[in-house]
């Protein structure tokens, strides 16, 4: 039997891609190694960050702008239990402020630039000496595992769609309509849409930059503080190793970590202990307990974005790949499975 689509890899792209096809009229198969939902994700946050402005990344930021009335529309209906309106604050020099309140102007978004030393903010964060405070009126969190429940819950009640957990498929052998399953097993289908954490490195065309396996560090702050109110996500904290920190929507967790701290080899556990007292130390609050992860991700770098969008269809095998799934992903979800679900329901490539 010849089924619509198969979509492997069950993280938010592969959750939303499914329920895009499935509304669209096709059968869908949703696979995952592990279980459904998995834990391990990176999708499996209690807090992501969906912001317009990405001044380094001219392919995520229209992405980003076309996801927003999805989760604006999401945040209603759930009367603010999945996500809330926030700001983004950084810690910059001041000409980077100058030259990124321009690029905020020209898009239409409003920013202001302080001391830190003027805003509530300094009273929970210890930022750094001689830099200005960049806020961006253009954020928004997401209560990243409510939202994937929620999706797997519609899925569940589209007839047309079929869960498969713990079904690892062998993509580097799959192709032209035939996923390889364990064993000798195989089924045909019009289309295989791939969304693992793994691209498909060895089929992919020669053009295209090749995304990176990274190890990003990071700990959950289980908060305990009357001011927790005042925490937002904040995308540098003006250090040499660009602290940042994302709050839970309730802000009961604050997911806290540094760029220096993502590394091409998963670091050995007193690396991480290092990780942990540096960036405690950006804290002025109380909290009960920290939770470590080291989470596996790929990556293309923003500055070779442009040449390399984030999802691309096999010229030989016909697999349409989604091959670098970093935390980024998450925010454009919306607008990357509508693009996915109109390219292989009716052909259209944007």
């Amino acid at each position: 039997m010849r089924r619509d689509i198969a979509v492997v890899g069950a993280g938010i792209t592969g959750i939303m891609t499914a329920l895009a096809c499935a509304r669209k009229g096709a059968g869908v198969d949703l696979y995952d190694a592990k279980h459904i939902p998995n834990r391990e994700n990176l999708s499996w946050a209690s807090g992501r960050l969906w912001k317009h402005i990405h001044e380094h990344n001219s392919c995520l930021e229209p992405l980003a702008w076309a996801s927003l009335a999805y989760w604006e529309a999401l945040i209603l209906r759930s009367r603010g239990e999945l996500g809330c309106r926030t700001e983004s604050l950084r810690l910059l020099p001041p000409e980077d402020c100058l030259q990124l309140e321009r690029h905020y102007r020209a898009l239409g978004t409003g920013c202001h630039i302080q001391t830190p030393q003027s805003c509530e903010h300094s009273g929970v964060f210890r930022f750094a000496a001689g830099k200005q405070l960049f806020t961006g009126h253009d954020a928004v969190l997401l209560d990243a595992r409510k939202i994937c429940l929620l999706l797997l819950d519609e899925l569940a009640e589209c007839r047309n769609v079929t869960l498969h957990s713990l079904t690892p498929a062998e993509m580097n052998a799959s192709g032209n309509g035939v996923l390889c399953l364990g064993g000798s097993d195989s089924r045909t289908y019009a289309t295989i849409v791939s969304t693992t954490s793994q691209p498909q490195q060895e089929r992919q065309p020669a053009t295209r930059e090749r995304a990176q396996i990274r190890y990003q560090v990071h700990f959950d702050v289980h908060v305990n503080d009357s001011r927790r109110g005042l925490l937002k996500p904040v995308l540098h904290f003006g250090d040499d190793r660009r602290t940042w920190c994302v709050p839970s929507p309730d802000r009961s967790i604050l997911k806290l970590s540094a760029s220096a701290f993502s590394f091409p080899d998963a670091p050995r556990a007193d690396v991480v202990e290092a990780c942990r007292t540096y960036l405690l130390q950006k804290l002025n609050i109380r909290y009960t307990r920290v939770e470590p992860h080291v989470s596996a991700y790929y990556e293309i770098p923003s500055e070779k974005r442009p040449s390399s969008p984030y999802w691309y269809t096999d010229p030989q095998t016909g697999v349409v790949t989604v091959d670098s799934c970093d935390a980024s992903i998450f925010k454009i979800a919306p607008a990357l499975s509508d693009q996915i679900s109109q390219h292989v329901i009716n052909g259209v490539t944007l």
